[in-house]
């Protein structure tokens, strides 16, 4: 469509919402409240949300907390506010009703308007419903709405065991992890079961993640037997390894070379390679399982790093390729060519 169709076609819908508006304000309001009697639950919150004559016909006609939490749901700030502090001949709507029906809906669904206008109003609590809108906002990554819930002071961000930082960490939401470190400081712990929130966020791939957590000093990137960059190798996270090995604590070399076995076994050779440049690391741990994972699976360029490396045998990865008549087609041929010729 040309920019002056759609400009024309703007100008026809914006047309006929003044000319709806023209006819509505011709209709007597006893006629528009008996119009209103007739609406549905569901239909309140769209009837007064039209215009303003109609919320005030909605307030008149039925109870106006089903519009407010309608308004709430959907993000419609204006309306929730003129229910909550409009004209004082209607009933107005207590923001804090339903058990903070109002705060916990905005904040799961992200909408930072409508919770700031809850949290400035002061009787909506943050802290209902075992903290659910700290929990949600940060679970969805609602960033702006988290710092707002943290900023407020009266939500406990380390509920559930810092639960809002370990999901946020599972799910890679960068932002509102910095906002739970920075601005949350020492309410939550990010060493939390065991450092979870740094062993899932390395397993994951979440690198931002990782950076922030190493950043701030407290989770431990050498937990469980150095978890985070055994898995974090397995799944080829690059990104992650790369930032791991920048920290003293972490030890790739641990349980018996794990990060480097099955880095080779999985074919990431970018990994391989990485953890190869560090002096810990035992290419030929293990009957140099490495490079005999590496050949059989037919991984060429893990084969190619691990030989450069210039430590591991390939005797044996020649002999099981053998054993398992690996040899003869494709790559498995091309990698017995250079075991052979490195042997």
């Amino acid at each position: 469509m040309s920019k002056r169709s759609s400009s024309r076609s703007d100008d026809a819908v914006g047309g006929g919402k003044r000319a709806a508006r023209c006819i509505v304000d011709m209709l007597p309001r006893d006629m528009l409240v008996c119009v209103a009697d007739f609406l549905g639950a569901r239909d309140r919150g769209p009837f007064a949300r039209t215009c303003r004559l109609l919320r005030g016909i909605a307030r008149r006609a039925f109870d106006p907390m089903p519009s407010f939490a309608w308004a709430c749901m959907h993000g419609y700030t204006d309306l929730a506010e003129e229910l909550m502090y409009g004209d004082e001949t209607h009933e107005r709507v207590h923001p804090a009703a339903d058990d903070d029906f109002a705060l916990c809906v905005s904040s799961k669904k992200g909408y930072v308007g409508v919770v700031r206008l809850l949290l400035r109003d002061g009787r909506a609590n943050p802290a209902a419903r075992q903290n659910y809108a700290i929990v949600e906002s940060s679970a969805r990554g609602h960033t702006v709405v988290v710092r707002a819930l943290i900023t407020d002071g009266r939500c406990d961000p380390a509920v559930k065991q810092n639960y809002p930082l370990r999901q946020s960490s599972e799910t890679g939401n960068a932002s509102v992890v910095s906002q739970l470190l920075v601005l949350a400081g020492g309410r939550v712990d990010p060493t939390a079961f065991d450092s979870e929130a740094i062993r899932t966020s390395s397993t994951l791939g979440h690198a931002g993640v990782v950076k922030l957590l190493l950043a701030e000093g407290r989770a431990d990137p050498a937990a469980a037997d150095n978890e985070p960059i055994g898995d974090s190798s397995a799944n080829g996270h690059a990104d992650v390894v790369r930032t791991l090995l920048t920290d003293r604590r972490v030890d790739p070399a641990a349980d018996s070379n794990r990060a480097l076995r099955k880095a080779s076994e999985y074919g990431h050779a970018d990994v391989v390679r990485l953890l190869l440049g560090d002096a810990r690391v035992d290419p030929t741990n293990d009957g140099n399982y490495a490079v005999r994972q590496a050949a059989i699976w037919g991984h060429v360029d893990v084969v190619r790093a691990l030989l450069a490396d210039g430590r591991c045998d390939p005797t044996g990865a020649l002999a099981a390729m053998d054993r398992w008549h690996c040899t003869g087609f494709g790559e498995r041929e091309e990698i017995a060519q250079l075991l052979r010729e490195a042997a």
